[in-house]
């Protein structure tokens, strides 16, 4: 499983839910990140300063089984797309799959929108409670500095989730 903009916060859950379930990962970071997107529970890294698609390509000519999109990669999603096998699975949590056209490939996609699950959010509180989830906090803002902390986001390359402390 290839997991794209696997260093943020969504992506670092994917690859160590996808591992913890027994999927060989592939992220894409950056080379200063390796020790700890493996210490997730990737298998690889690919680096995403290169081309992802090429690099890919030559490891895995038959293509990858599914692949999780939890970053905007603009035109570089139908590239993407290419890599998964027919029978494969792709989920993205920014848009841009377009699930008829993959179906005609034989590819099963889904664009994720987050909705509210008390069940759901229920189990991943509780795996990050005894330690079977990492919760990757980059850093932690005052709610004061709610509004940089909300300019950051967009546009800093960082691991995991920013954080916002709401004092009592």
């Amino acid at each position: 499983m290839l997991v794209v903009g696997a260093t943020g916060g969504v992506g670092a859950y994917a690859v160590e839910l996808a591992a913890a379930r027994g999927a060989k990962v592939v992220a894409s970071a950056l080379h200063q990140d390796e020790a700890w997107i493996r210490g997730l529970g990737a298998s690889e890294i690919v680096d995403y300063s290169g081309d992802v698609v090429a690099a890919m390509i030559d490891r895995y000519p038959e293509g990858v089984d599914g692949m999780i999109v939890a970053v905007h990669v603009g035109d570089g999603f139908g590239a993407l797309t290419d890599l998964v096998k027919s029978d494969g699975r792709i989920a993205s949590t920014v848009g841009g799959a377009d699930v008829d056209m993959l179906a005609e490939r034989g590819v099963v996609a889904s664009n994720v929108i987050g909705h509210a699950d008390p069940e759901a959010f229920a189990r991943i509180v509780q795996m990050a409670a005894d330690g079977t989830l990492s919760v990757p906090i980059t850093r932690t803002f005052t709610f004061d500095e709610l509004p940089q902390a909300l300019r950051l986001v967009g546009e800093e390359r960082s691991r995991g989730k920013f954080a916002i402390a709401i004092a009592s």
